[in-house]
């Protein structure tokens, strides 16, 4: 049983039945943790703005350095994400072409980003495209 349906459950004793949240946690087989857990969803824009405020200043820094520099400035971000992003990208873009000018990079890396953010299935959205899952969330 999925761990949404059960905290709707747990608040329907509550108002129906007048239990605690507590007992009717443990009704549901659901944790308490569970229950007031709030899922936050991130705003990448503050780190990547920062990132290209970086990365422009300093341009012939790697991943690591930079990421050492976000964290000395004391700013929180998922590191595993971009580690699988950059995972990704070497993947199927880097490991697949070998580029003749900085130009050309740049040019398969905007068109490579383009499908990506558009037509390429994400696991982490059920493999669904990110268009996809857009639609499917405004309609909810």
């Amino acid at each position: 049983m999925p761990t949404k349906a059960r905290k709707t459950w747990a608040q329907q004793l509550q108002q129906n039945h007048s239990v605690t949240i507590a007992m009717s946690c443990a009704i549901v087989g659901l944790s308490r943790c569970a229950y007031y857990y709030q899922p936050k969803l991130q705003d990448d824009s503050v780190i990547v703005s920062v990132l290209n405020a970086i990365t422009d200043w300093h341009l012939r820094w790697g991943f690591p350095k930079c990421f050492n520099r976000i964290k000395k400035l004391g700013y929180k971000w998922n590191h595993k994400r971009v580690e699988r992003f950059n995972r990704t990208y070497r993947t199927e873009v880097l490991d697949l072409y070998l580029f003749n000018n900085l130009a050309q990079a740049r040019r398969i890396t905007e068109e490579w980003l383009t499908i990506y953010n558009t037509e390429r299935p994400h696991e982490a959205l059920n493999n669904m495209t990110p268009l996809e899952y857009k639609t499917l969330k405004q309609a909810a």
